[in-house]
């Protein structure tokens, strides 16, 4: 290490490493903590890990030289929600299965830092600043107060992410209420995100880096949640965590913001912990971190035994060797776009990438990884690759992924909107599910970027109302990449949204035939028929898809409300009841089901369909929806209110419950 881990501590503080300390008393004096996690934050955009920042970040530089940073820290996956996944459970993406920004949703069965600490009685709430962190994805579990109210836009659209100053105000509120009190806070800050909007005093300060002004923004309200804790009967008694979900790669190697590649720009992240009287201020670990390492050492300064598994360390007890083996992946490209999947191994500055054309790099010698050195070192490469297959063995539950799959929410065309709002590419997912590890083959991200900046801009000039210039980038995307799920999807829309329908019925019938088993496009062709008084061929398309895929999440439910909405509820019923029976975690399943029920004058039944399906969404729109309409129609709106009101959602706040209730006759 640098400035040796063990050499910094003293007294009591040498003690808490000390294997031989092993029956000492609790912790004394830390009960509560604030997690702060910063969405596409560069560590070295950061003057605590690189003088020669860009932009001066005083209050994140004071917290790092209070306690601890990890210099050598990795994200498990460049995206947001699989990475928050990481940071509040302790493991990898392959162990608690959240692999890419939607489909995927934690199972209720990893424990979190949030169901942990609740149940050892702290007071949990979070504060989130995007659509990628919401409950959609899981990460709530485990909170008392779960604020994900993003708000709503100028058009009246519920908004994608909201700024920091507005998510700081909230914390600061709860804290003030509850700082007397063990707590557990994250506040999720999403400013470093594309699009870079900073306050116009940050712009005009950066005016040659957008995100430069972001970042600065960010480091000023992270400097009121610390001067506000420091000034709180709670501050002696509170660990502070900061960390980013992942970093930005502002165009190296090709790639303007992350997610697809695998390089140290997006994989590199800020880990700092501050713990009076535990860590010591300056304390720095050289060694190879993962973001897997922090839910069991806050646990551990808390003085908080878990049997959950973690797949990271406690870093206090055992601070990792500089050889420490890392895991990175991105299967984001090979679920979008049918390319390649990436995956990632480090060992102290060696970095390997599987890859359609295997890279290894030094960082000693070449932080900016521009010399692939896999060709001049094949030994390395097959150990490293070996030592990866293993990591992957050791840590796969293919189980686990198949359950954040199967409850894992329907992308609906307003969640494809807000994903497409910040920079994301919605709407593949038709490649296979059943391999977790879908093999290195194919195209390779790194060599098709530039087809990917077209398809993002393609998707901006669309919710722009220019959707005949994305029609031209997209007809040329088609030709290149035949068969593309992504290119023919939007090309579809795209050609929907200027009139041409024979066009785009055309386009949506080559999607759905060349990927038979893509919900998504399914989905939306149906949409597309129903919309133009093609209603029976939309039930016709679902009934073939459900006839092939009837395990397909959705696929039965699509089919079912299809048939609802055009008289046959009693059909619908015995369908939904019979695959329920063996999916009873399919939840827009149970929704149809309520719907097949009300249509079929069965007010109790419908009324335990629409609980079961809160049950397990509590805040998904179409369950609500449909049951304030059931309530209206059928005078069950009593009944109704006290289901809603019932929900632990309802008390954390749910904006979507708090308009289903507003309604209701």
């Amino acid at each position: 290490m640098r400035r040796g881990f063990l050499t910094l501590l003293t007294g009591t503080l040498i003690c808490a490493a000390a294997s031989s300390c092993s029956t000492a008393p609790p912790r004394a004096g830390l009960d509560s903590l604030l997690l702060v996690t910063v969405d596409t934050l560069r560590a070295d955009h950061l003057g605590c890990y690189d003088v020669a920042t860009p932009v001066p970040t005083p209050h994140i530089d004071a917290l790092a030289a209070e306690g601890l940073l990890a210099r050598r820290a990795w994200t498990t996956v460049p995206i947001t929600a699989p990475s928050h996944a990481t940071i509040l459970s302790g493991l990898g993406p392959l162990a608690h299965g959240v692999r890419n920004n939607y489909r995927y949703r934690l199972p209720a069965e990893v424990p979190t830092l949030a169901s942990i600490l609740a149940g050892e009685g702290r007071r949990t709430a979070a504060f989130i600043a995007s659509y990628t962190a919401s409950r959609d994805f899981g990460l709530d579990q485990g909170f008392e107060l779960f604020d994900d109210d993003l708000g709503i836009d100028a058009q009246g659209r519920p908004r994608s992410q909201r700024p920091g100053n507005e998510v700081v105000d909230r914390a600061l509120r709860w804290i003030e209420g509850h700082g007397s009190e063990p707590f557990f806070v994250w506040v999720h800050l999403f400013d470093p995100h594309s699009p870079y909007e900073a306050p116009e005093h940050y712009r005009k300060t950066h005016a040659d880096s957008p995100y430069a002004a972001e970042v600065a923004f960010t480091d000023t309200q992270v400097g009121r949640l610390l001067d506000a804790l420091a000034a709180s009967p709670a501050a002696a008694h509170t660990v502070t965590a900061l960390v980013a979900d992942h970093g930005e790669s502002l165009g190296e190697h090709g790639e303007e913001e992350h997610g697809m590649l695998l390089y140290e720009a997006t994989i590199h992240v800020p880990l700092l912990i501050r713990a009076p009287g535990r860590i010591a201020p300056g304390t720095v670990i050289d060694g190879g971190v993962s973001t897997t390492d922090l839910a069991p050492t806050l646990l551990a300064l808390l003085g908080v035994h878990s049997e959950a598994e973690f797949e990271g360390r406690d870093l206090l007890a055992n601070p990792p060797a500089e050889d420490r083996l890392l895991y990175t992946e991105s299967i984001y490209a090979h679920e979008e776009l049918g390319w390649s999947p990436l995956y990632g191994l480090r060992q102290g500055d060696a970095v390997y990438i599987a890859a359609p054309r295997e890279e290894l790099y030094d960082l000693a010698g070449d932080p900016a990884q521009r010399r692939n050195l896999a060709a001049e070192r094949p030994e390395q490469v097959a150990r490293m690759r070996a030592a990866l297959e293993d990591l992957q063995r050791e840590h796969l539950r293919p189980e686990r992924i198949e359950q954040a799959l199967g409850s894992g929410g329907e992308l609906e065309a307003e969640d494809m909107v807000r994903l497409e709002s910040l920079g994301y590419a919605a709407g593949g997912s038709a490649a296979p599910t059943d391999d977790p590890l879908p093999p290195v083959s194919g195209r390779n991200p790194v060599d098709n970027l530039i087809d990917y900046q077209v398809l993002i801009r393609a998707q901006h000039l669309i919710l722009a109302g220019r959707a005949t210039d994305a029609v031209r980038m997209l007809r040329r995307l088609n030709r290149d990449d035949p068969g593309n799920p992504q290119y023919q999807l939007k090309l579809a829309l795209a050609l929907e949204n200027v009139n041409d329908l024979e066009a785009a019925d055309t386009t949506y019938r080559e999607l759905v035939g060349t990927h038979p088993s893509f919900l998504l496009g399914h989905r939306f062709y149906g949409a597309f028929l129903e919309n133009h008084n093609r209603g029976e061929e939309a039930c016709a398309l679902w009934a073939r898809f459900a006839g092939v895929y009837p395990d397909a999440v959705g696929a039965v439910a699509e089919l079912g409300r299809c048939e609802i909405d055009r008289g046959r509820a009693e059909r619908a019923r015995q369908r939904l009841e019979e695959h329920l029976e063996r999916h009873p975690g399919d939840q827009q399943a149970w929704t149809q089901l309520g719907r097949a029920q009300a249509a079929l004058g069965r007010t109790d039944a419908a009324l335990d369909a629409f609980a079961r399906a809160l049950a397990l969404r509590s805040s998904d729109r179409k369950t609500l929806d449909a049951l304030v309409a059931f309530a209206n129609d059928s005078g069950e709106t009593r009944r109704a209110r006290r289901l809603l009101e019932s929900l632990p959602a309802y008390g954390q706040g749910s904006a979507a419950i708090r308009s289903a209730l507003a309604r209701l006759g």
